[in-house]
């Protein structure tokens, strides 16, 4: 599993199955959105085009791709 920083809270998770988007998105507006204020980890899986997951952190949303790779073996 590779890392690769594609811009500031951006990343690509390169890995046999396929390429993983990882973006921050930030709730700007908690009581709005109903959502925590602070890091939101969006995850999209290789093929998708919209989040597929949603993690509080970046260590938590890869942990989630290594789990769901090592299943896939």
């Amino acid at each position: 599993m590779k890392v690769t920083r594609i811009a500031a809270g951006s990343y690509e998770v390169h890995t046999a199955s396929g390429v993983y988007g990882l973006e921050n998105c930030p709730a700007e507006i908690p009581r709005a959105t109903g959502l925590p204020a602070g890091p939101r980890w969006m995850l999209t899986y290789p093929g998708e085009y919209t989040a597929d997951a949603e993690f509080r952190t970046k260590r938590g949303a890869l942990a989630s791709i290594r789990a769901c790779e090592e299943s896939k073996r």
